[in-house]
């Protein structure tokens, strides 16, 4: 049984029997496969240039601009140094319509591609899901129809996932479905281990403006800033939140930005020990992520990695979350079939 967060689009049924006379097998040797996130999902940008993944732009409300977030790191790294992104939301980022994701899905796509992953955030109100799903099928049948009459009909399968988690956490799913691919799987099969990854990814993330949390109610980290949380705010205790598999939850708790941030470096330390299921941790900062160094338990995660030969992708937050989670947020994220977290 396939799971109700993940939907796959083939070519229609009711034209299988046309396309099939003429339509070119796909093997490893001539599938490609792309993924796509949508705003919010972060990847160190160069990784990103170097393997394919494109990001969807959304639009974002930072004080009275409305503005696109493109997925560029460094579009995202001056508005930092600019210090732009100074009040909490008026309103939620505006999540595209059904028209505008099939619109902006079909600009992507290029004639040799034969599968394509758009992978969304897990939100705690997903539209965002639920528009892809839609967009998505009417792209496949579009883009199917369009190839059966081509001079090579390669079939286009296009799957829509919600990742069970966002931001860093999006971005260790993006790589390790890439690096699959890159080994030859793809299609049913690349699918079917994505929907086992998904539920492998830990992610961490450390607030330093509480007055964000909470203003975009359908961000995912505002289920557990419940009355209780914020009553411990108010005497300087503050949560590090933890997610998975689509649920989030406070992890640990400490007085202190710099502290929660140790405490939430530690925890990845001992994920990356205890054993990584894909060799990549990933990192987003709403700041300038050259002062990462200077966070206390940074350095034990950079030769964590070194260590174990995995991947630290840093990348400067995405315009979407940073004004959901405030300048100087912090999200770290590991996929582990081994970790137990605290």
């Amino acid at each position: 049984m396939r799971d109700a967060n993940i939907h796959t689009f083939h070519a229609p049924n009711n034209e299988i029997n046309t396309l099939v006379s003429r339509r070119v097998e796909v093997t490893k040797d001539n599938a490609l496969v792309r993924v796509i996130l949508s705003a919010g999902g972060e990847l160190a940008q160069d990784f990103s240039q170097r393997y394919g993944i494109l990001s969807l732009p959304g639009i974002v409300k930072i004080g009275r601009d409305a503005r696109v977030d493109r997925g560029d790191a460094k579009e995202a790294a001056k508005v930092f140094a600019a210090g732009q992104i100074v009040s909490p939301l008026t309103a939620p980022p505006t999540v595209p319509t059904v028209s505008e994701a099939r619109d902006a899905i079909t600009e992507l796509i290029q004639h040799d591609w034969t599968h394509a992953i758009l992978m969304t955030p897990s939100l705690a109100h997903n539209r965002m899901f639920d528009n892809a799903v839609q967009a998505a099928q009417h792209v496949s049948v579009v883009v199917n129809r369009l190839r059966k009459s081509s001079v090579v009909p390669l079939p286009f399968q296009l799957a829509v996932i919600e990742t069970g988690t966002f931001s860093a956490g999006t971005g260790v799913l993006a790589f390790d479905a890439v690096a699959r691919s890159k080994v030859g799987l793809f299609g049913d099969r690349l699918m079917h281990h994505v929907e086992g990854m998904r539920r492998l990814i830990h992610t961490y993330v450390v607030v330093k403006d509480f007055a964000y949390v909470g203003a975009d109610p359908t961000h995912i980290i505002a289920r557990p800033w419940t009355s209780w949380a914020k009553l411990l705010h108010l005497v300087g205790i503050d949560p590090i939140f933890y997610v998975n598999a689509s649920r989030a939850k406070i992890a640990r708790r400490a007085r202190g930005y710099e502290a929660r941030a140790k405490m939430m470096f530690e925890q990845c330390v001992a994920g990356v020990t205890a054993g990584l299921k894909t060799p990549a941790v990933c990192v987003s900062y709403a700041g300038d992520i050259a002062q990462l160094d200077k966070f206390p338990g940074y350095a034990a995660l950079t030769k964590a990695c070194a260590d174990r030969r995995a991947w630290l992708l840093v990348t400067p937050m995405s315009l979407t979350e940073a004004a959901r989670l405030g300048p100087g947020a912090i999200v770290v994220a590991f996929a582990s079939s081994s970790f137990r977290p605290e």
